[in-house]
């Protein structure tokens, strides 16, 4: 599983280098910015969820596993709080911004992709096994 996050968040450092480059030869500065600053945001998100999953997932811990959602929750209202502010009071490109958000997602996507086709997806060959066998015991 790290081996995955960290393809991940290679993959999204060469997606952002690249949608970069390709604004920097639009010559337009706020869309640069915008693509800088989704990326940003979507990064710190990414790994905001994935911090705050792992504890929110490992039993044990009911108290713990609360608070985290709670967190959780205060998260996401905090996001949309620096998305707001971000549109609000600086001069850059909404679109590119929800470009540079987007790269995380495709970057998970792509890391999706790939270990089904590692596990024999592009073969059908995935674990066809019925759930629904009768007990033989």
């Amino acid at each position: 599983m790290t081996q995955r996050l960290h393809f991940i968040e290679r993959l999204g450092l060469v997606l952002v280098a690249l949608a970069t480059l390709a604004t920097l030869w639009l010559g337009r500065v706020d869309v640069t910015w915008g693509v800088l600053i989704g990326w940003l945001l979507g990064v710190v998100n990414f790994y905001a969820l994935r911090r705050l999953m792992g504890g929110i997932m490992q039993a044990g811990n009911p108290p713990r596993q609360i608070a985290l959602t709670l967190l959780l929750l205060v998260k996401f209202g905090l996001l949309g709080l620096v998305l707001y502010l971000v549109l609000t009071h600086f001069p850059i490109d909404p679109l590119s911004m929800l470009v540079g958000v987007s790269l995380v997602v495709v970057a998970i996507f792509i890391e999706g992709a790939r270990s089904v086709l590692a596990a024999g997806g592009a073969t059908g060959e995935i674990d066809q096994t019925p759930t629904d066998r009768p007990r033989t015991d």
